[in-house]
C-alpha cells in the first residue's frame, strides 16, 4: 500500500495521537486498503496498520449504526429508530423510506433547539404511534435528532390493564370504603345506642329508685338481683347486707308466697298479711315476667304498702257504724225515755202511797228494785244521747312538750307504785291545734289500758313526732297483746274484756280523735304486747 510520508509526517510533527489515513489503493496487490496511524509512546514515530478495505467493510457491517438501529427496531414494541438532521437520513430502520422534514415541523425544530425530551402521538403505516424525539450530540456538536416509535398496542393494552386494575382497585376501594363507613355508622349507631341505653337505664333505675312502692327482681329460684330503697325500707334491710341474696333473706313468708303465685301461675294484683318485725303489714302485691334471651326467667314485684289505708278505710267504715249506732241510740233513748220515766215515777209512788198488808219488807224491796233498775236505764240513755251528740270542740293552739309533760305526770305515781317503766320520747316544740281537755281524756283512757294490760316490771312509751303533715303520736307497751279476732272490736260501744269495764273508753276516745278529723289505729301481737296510734292532720 502506498502511505503518503506528509501523513505519517503530520503525527510525528504534532501532539496528534492518531491519524485516519483512509482508503488508499493497494500497492502490492488488486484493489484498496484501509489505514490508520498511530503515534508511538515514548519515542517519536508513528505505526501504520491497514487491511483490506473489503475486511473492513464487512466488519464496519457487523458493528455499523445501522446493525444497532437494526438491533434496536427488533425490539418488541419498537416500531422504528431514526436518526436524521437537517438535510435528511443519517440512519433509519428498514421500514424507513421518507421522514418528515424538520424544517416543515415546528415540533421537530423544537426538538432540534432544545435538550429536552419530546413525545407525541402519530400515524405510522396505518397504526398510531407514540414517538420520542431527543436531539443527538457529539463531542459537544450537533448531529440531529433521534426518534424512536413505540406501538401503542402494548401501550393501550398496558393502559387497559392498568384501566381494569384500576378499575378493581377503584372498586375494592370503593367496598372497603362502603365497609369503613358502614363500621363508622355502626360504630356511631353503637354509641348513640349505647348512650341512649345508659340514658335509659340511669332513668329506669332513678325511677325505680325514687318509687314510693317496693321493687323486687328475682329469678324462679327466688335469687334476688335487684331491690330498691322503698323495699330497703319496708323490710328493714341492705340489699348489701342481704345473705344470700335470696328472698327468704327478706322475709320467709313473702319468699313462699311468691314462689306459689309463681307455680300456679296467679301473678296478678293480689294482698296478703304478712309479719315484718313485730308488726303485721298488709301488702298489695303484684308479679311481672322479664323477657330474658338466656338463662333462667326472672320476674319483677311491685309491693305497696296498704296497711294505713287499710286502717283508714277501717277506721272510716268503725266511725260510720258508731255514727249510725250513735243516731239509732238517739231515737231509742227519746222513746224508751218517757215511758221509763213513767215507771220510775209509779213505783215511787207505790212505794210510799201504798202500804201492803203482808210482806211489807218483800214489797219495799221490790219496788226499791224497781226504782233503781229505772235509774240505771236512764244513765245508759243519757250516755247513748252524749255520745250521739256532736261534742262542742274548743280548738286551741297547744305546745306539744306541755301537753305530754301534763299527762306523763299524771301516769308517774301509778308507774312508780306497779315498777313499770313509763317513756315519754318525742318533738317538744311542736305547736298543733286541738281540744285539750277532750283529747287528753281520749289519750288517758288509751293509756290506762296500757297501764291495765302490762304486768310489774312492765313498759308503757307515748312517742310523739311530726310526719309530712300530720301529727303522730303511739302508745305502746309490752303486754299480753290483744287476740286477733278482739282487734276488730275494742273500738265498738259498750264492748269490753274487763270484769269491771264498761266497754265506753275506747268507743269515747275514737269518737273524740274522729272529731278532730283524725284517726286512731291498733296493732297487737300477743306476747309482744299492743301499739295504738293516732294520725291528727296539722
Amino acid at each position: 500500500m502506498f502511505i503518503c510520508r506528509k501523513n505519517v509526517a503530520f503525527i510525528i510533527a504534532t501532539e496528534e495521537n492518531h491519524f485516519i489515513i483512509g482508503l488508499k489503493k493497494a500497492e502490492f496487490s488488486d484493489g484498496e486498503r484501509f489505514a490508520v496511524a498511530v503515534s508511538r509512546v515514548g519515542n517519536r514515530g508513528a505505526i501504520v496498520i491497514n487491511m483490506d478495505a473489503q475486511d473492513f467493510l464487512e466488519f464496519r457491517k457487523k458493528i455499523g449504526i445501522g446493525v444497532i438501529l437494526k438491533s434496536i427496531s427488533n425490539q418488541h414494541g419498537i416500531e422504528y429508530v431514526i436518526l436524521q438532521d437537517s438535510l435528511g437520513i443519517l440512519a433509519a430502520t428498514e421500514k424507513i423510506d421518507s421522514v418528515e422534514s424538520i424544517s416543515e415541523s415546528a415540533f421537530l425544530k423544537n426538538a432540534l433547539t432544545s435538550d429536552s425530551i419530546f413525545s407525541r402521538t402519530v400515524n405510522f403505516s396505518g397504526n398510531e404511534v407514540y414517538e420520542v424525539v431527543k436531539r443527538f450530540m457529539l463531542a459537544d456538536e450537533l448531529v440531529g435528532i433521534y426518534r424512536v416509535g413505540l406501538s401503542l398496542d402494548d401501550i393501550r393494552k398496558v393502559e387497559s390493564r392498568m384501566t381494569r386494575r384500576l378499575i378493581i382497585i377503584s372498586l375494592i376501594l370503593a367496598a372497603i370504603s362502603v365497609i369503613v363507613l358502614s363500621i363508622i355508622f355502626t360504630n356511631q349507631n353503637l354509641k348513640s345506642i349505647s348512650e341512649e341505653y345508659k340514658r335509659f337505664k340511669s332513668f329506669a333505675s332513678s325511677v325505680l329508685e325514687n318509687m314510693s312502692e317496693a321493687v323486687i327482681v328475682f329469678n324462679q329460684l327466688g335469687k334476688i338481683s335487684f331491690i330498691n330503697s322503698s323495699a330497703e325500707k319496708l323490710f328493714g334491710i341492705k340489699y348489701e347486707e342481704l345473705s344470700g341474696k335470696k328472698l327468704s333473706g327478706i322475709n320467709k313468708a313473702l319468699e313462699e308466697l311468691f314462689l306459689q303465685k309463681l307455680k300456679l301461675k296467679d301473678q296478678k294484683y293480689f294482698e296478703t298479711e304478712i309479719a315484718i318485725g313485730s308488726y303485721n303489714k298488709i301488702l298489695l302485691c303484684s308479679i311481672s315476667f322479664l323477657p330474658e334471651e338466656a338463662g333462667l326467667e326472672e320476674f319483677i314485684a311491685v309491693i305497696k304498702d296498704i296497711t294505713e289505708e287499710k286502717t283508714l278505710e277501717e277506721a272510716a267504715k268503725r266511725n260510720e257504724k258508731l255514727s249510725a249506732m250513735g243516731q239509732l241510740a238517739s231515737g231509742v233513748a227519746h222513746e224508751i225515755r218517757n215511758p221509763i220515766n213513767a215507771i220510775g215515777m209509779i213505783a215511787q209512788r207505790l212505794n210510799k202511797e201504798f202500804t201492803p198488808v203482808t210482806n211489807e219488807n218483800e214489797y219495799k224491796k221490790i219496788t226499791e228494785l224497781l226504782k233503781n233498775e229505772v235509774i240505771r236505764i236512764n244513765k245508759i240513755i243519757t250516755q247513748f244521747l252524749n255520745y250521739a251528740k256532736p261534742l262542742e270542740l274548743k280548738i286551741n293552739p297547744i305546745n306539744s312538750g306541755v301537753f305530754f309533760e301534763e299527762i306523763y305526770q299524771l301516769f308517774l305515781p301509778q308507774a312508780n307504785q306497779r315498777q313499770i317503766r313509763f317513756i315519754k320520747q318525742g318533738d317538744d316544740n311542736l305547736a298543733v291545734r286541738f281540744d285539750a281537755d277532750m283529747f287528753k281524756q281520749a289519750l288517758m283512757n288509751i293509756i290506762q289500758n296500757a297501764f291495765d294490760a302490762v304486768a310489774e316490771n312492765g313498759e308503757v312509751k307515748i312517742k310523739y313526732y311530726k310526719s309530712n303533715d300530720n301529727f303522730l303520736i303511739e302508745i305502746a307497751d309490752n303486754g299480753k297483746g290483744i287476740p286477733e279476732e278482739q282487734q276488730k272490736k275494742i273500738f265498738d260501744l259498750y264492748y269490753t274484756t274487763k270484769k269491771d269495764g264498761n266497754g265506753l273508753g275506747l268507743s269515747i276516745a275514737q269518737k273524740i280523735i274522729h272529731q278532730h278529723k283524725g284517726v286512731i289505729s291498733v296493732s297487737s301481737k300477743q306476747i309482744f304486747g299492743t301499739t295504738f296510734k293516732i294520725i291528727l292532720p296539722l
